[in-house]
């Protein structure tokens, strides 16, 4: 049995299309080749706004099918994303997304999370910090700026 390929994207722009990342990430996954090559997609990004319903909150395009901030249950993933939401304390939104190329027609549907930080637990985010600072391929400056930005706007 081959192994199946997953490709993590992490954006700003994991709901909804602003400037030139969401452009890439429409071209990728309105790709041929990208979607021969790769059999699951997703996107993670922060959650920025908590106004109004779970319906908006993956882009028009989207559809939420877990949140703990809205109260949505029901995926196979329940426990796991409880799990999470409990030791970082975090909320998150899972769903998919459609992407469709207006001229080829090719469409495909990355699974998306988003990530409510706006709480979260400093324990766990300094252990993934540190985790991340011992990849051989990290710079430390750059997970530094990132984190840092994540600490200020929780």
């Amino acid at each position: 049995m081959a192994q199946e390929t997953t490709l993590v994207h992490v954006t700003h722009e994991a709901a909804e299309k602003v400037g030139g990342i969401g452009a890439v990430l429409a071209g990728f996954f309105t790709s041929k080749s990208y979607l021969e090559a790769v059999d699951r997609s997703i996107i993670i990004g922060p959650l920025f706004t908590k106004n109004g319903n779970s319906d908006g909150r993956l882009g028009n395009d989207g559809k939420v099918l877990y949140s703990s901030f809205d109260g949505i249950y029901g995926t196979p993933y329940d426990a796991q994303f409880g799990r999470i939401e409990r030791q970082c304390n975090v909320d998150i939104i899972y769903g998919k997304r459609t992407f469709t190329d207006s001229q080829s027609h090719i469409s495909s549907d990355p699974e998306v999370f988003l990530i409510d930080v706006s709480k979260i637990a400093v324990g766990p985010l300094n252990h993934l910090k540190r985790e991340i600072m011992y990849f051989p391929f990290t710079k430390p400056d750059i997970i530094h700026d990132i984190f840092c930005c994540i600490s200020e706007s929780s």
